[in-house]
């Protein structure tokens, strides 16, 4: 029999390593790996090279299945696997010891895995044209095989020969910057020992973005977005206002930047001072479970965001171990949450507007239909026919708006609803005061139900006009509820709160809902995110400070469940 290097790309985790096990238990049967009954290849590398490899993953626990297996030449990978592992799976493929390799979708995200062939094990609603190009490119790759094979197992006709003839998807690029990367780049700056060469790095990596390549006067938009960021920030108390010099409170804000906005939000608690209201230890200087608990409680609503759907509330009386359903944030700090939205929607109204006005005076009024391309009079033109008395009329009583949508303005809509700020109403023509009054009491009430719905910069954003590219992603707003498009509520999964409470993974999985592939994960994230507040906070806080010492042990604690219910250091 013949083998050549291989991988095999298949749509689960678990089959992914099922497939891989099966192939080391065809060798179960030999106390030892036999050179003439082996895909191991140990030519290109030498016993000291692969006794180092090697050893970096005997010391990890577990996975005695696929050690055994990596002595015969045999691997799976996957994104489920510690990072060890896989690096470890990846140089040995590189270095041509292992000759199979079973693999999911992680094959297509840019890992240097090189091979003659590329096998597709079964289908998957995954699989489209760009994820095929990507996976069946390590098969003959430039500088490493003349000739790379690519093999169909298990995959419709008709999607083979749509897989093959497609065309990738059009690239385009997504916005540059949020607010967490400003920050970065301007404490990058400010504690750099070369400042001149990191704020030209920093500028490199906000100039000419592939953006602007499809969306023209993007470059423009961008620089006013990076100084509403900095305002935002200045408001927060992040960084000083007279020369951006980041404060004490960027440092823990960065390190938790993947949770961007919930970082900056667990800064305003911190900052008004919320959790030394319920951090009071008890007698023997330790705080207690319900302590603990409420910590754990608000920390789920910030990095353990995880909808359900709302028929799942009619099973929740069968699930007697969890809670199923996460409680509603404490009234403090979901009073001091609405506040940090209306700071965040203040800032980013004005960048609206800004944005909005510019174009408005560079392009003129839009009065053509994003789809169909029909055009319409312009305002002014309307308004100078003085033939006809009752469009004289409507002129005449009509709100002015420059910022918003002419046709979102058809609705009732202004730029007082952008930004309602006396310097708005001051530019407007006295003849229009009456107008922009109404204008105002409307924008009030709108708001004020808008608030109810936690929902207010999304209405901003669908009546700001069509070419102000906006994205409500880089908006840092954390909604206290969300709504299904229906309009049912969608209340959040408490499955860290129910793992404190239990510390079993089997019930998470069972009565929470949480895939068993997922379970370890996302604890796993939970975990690590809690042990970064701790560290950030020890570095910061003063030794003794009871918000410190909670945090450290609500790490210990959940660090110490999480280790014993899946015997896995992290």
């Amino acid at each position: 029999m013949y083998v050549t290097e291989s991988i095999m790309a298949c749509s689960l985790n678990r089959l992914c390593r099922q497939v891989g096990q099966q192939y080391e238990k065809d060798f179960s049967v030999l106390t030892g790996p036999i050179p003439e009954c082996t895909l191991a290849f140990t030519h290109e590398i030498g016993n000291e090279d692969l006794q180092k490899i090697m050893g970096r993953i005997w010391s990890v626990h577990g996975y005695s299945q696929l050690k055994n297996a990596l002595r015969r030449g045999i691997s799976y990978h996957h994104a489920g696997l510690k990072n060890r592992i896989r690096c470890c799976v990846e140089m040995l493929f590189r270095e041509k010891y292992l000759q199979v390799v079973t693999a999911t979708g992680t094959l297509a995200l840019g890992i240097h895995m090189p091979c003659k062939t590329v096998v597709f094990a079964g289908d998957s609603p995954f699989l489209n044209s760009l994820q095929y190009r990507q996976m069946s490119g390590r098969a003959g790759r430039r500088g490493f095989d003349p000739v790379g094979n690519v093999v169909f197992f298990g995959v419709p006709f008709r999607k083979i020969q749509r897989l093959i003839t497609a065309n990738v998807p059009k690239i385009v690029g997504n916005f540059p910057i949020n607010v967490s990367l400003v920050l970065r780049l301007l404490l990058m700056i400010s504690k750099g020992d070369d400042v001149k060469d990191a704020l030209t790095k920093a500028l490199s990596l906000l100039s000419h973005p592939f953006i602007s390549i499809t969306h023209a006067g993007m470059e423009g938009q961008i620089k006013k977005h990076f100084l509403f960021s900095v305002e935002l920030l200045a408001r927060l108390g992040l960084i000083k206002q007279e020369n951006g010099a980041p404060q004490e409170m960027a440092g823990l804000a960065t390190h938790l930047h993947y949770h961007e906005p919930s970082n900056y939000v667990l800064v305003s608690f911190l900052q008004r001072g919320l959790f030394h209201k319920i951090c009071q230890p008890g007698k023997n200087g330790k705080f207690s479970d319900d302590v603990l608990r409420k910590m754990v409680l608000v920390l789920s609503h910030l990095f353990g965001r995880r909808y359900l759907h709302p028929s799942y509330k009619r099973a929740v009386h069968l699930c007697p171990t969890s809670k199923v359903i996460l409680k509603d944030l404490p009234d403090e700090f979901a009073t001091a949450l609405r506040e940090y939205n209306r700071q965040v929607t203040d800032v980013f109204s004005q960048y609206l507007t800004t944005v909005a006005a510019d174009l408005e005076k560079e392009r003129g009024e839009e009065n053509k239909l994003p789809l169909s391309g029909i055009e319409f009079p312009k305002q002014a033109s309307v308004g100078d026919d003085e033939k006809y008395d009752v469009i004289e009329g409507l002129v005449s009583s009509s709100i002015p708006y420059s910022a918003c949508s002419s046709f979102a303005a058809l609705s009732g809509n202004s730029d007082i609803q952008l930004h309602s700020s006396s310097e708005t109403a001051a530019s407007y023509p006295k003849s229009h005061e009456r107008n922009v009054d109404v204008a105002k009491e409307n924008a009030t009430v709108e708001l004020y139900e808008e608030d109810i719905e936690e929902e207010p910069i999304d209405h901003l954003l669908e009546i700001v006009r069509r070419d102000v590219y906006t994205d409500i992603h880089v908006v840092p707003i954390l909604r206290l509820k969300k709504c299904n498009p229906v309009g049912s509520a969608m209340p959040l999964n408490a499955y860290a709160l129910d793992f404190f409470k239990h510390g079993s993974a089997k019930v998470i999985e069972k009565e929470n809902g949480i895939k068993a592939g997922e379970v370890f994960q996302v604890l796993k994230d939970f975990v690590l995110t809690m042990k970064s507040i701790s560290t950030s906070l020890e570095e910061l806080g003063p030794e003794g400070d009871n918000v410190v010492v909670a945090f450290k042990q609500l790490a210990e604690e959940y660090g110490n469940k999480f280790r014993k219910q899946f015997d896995a250091d992290i």
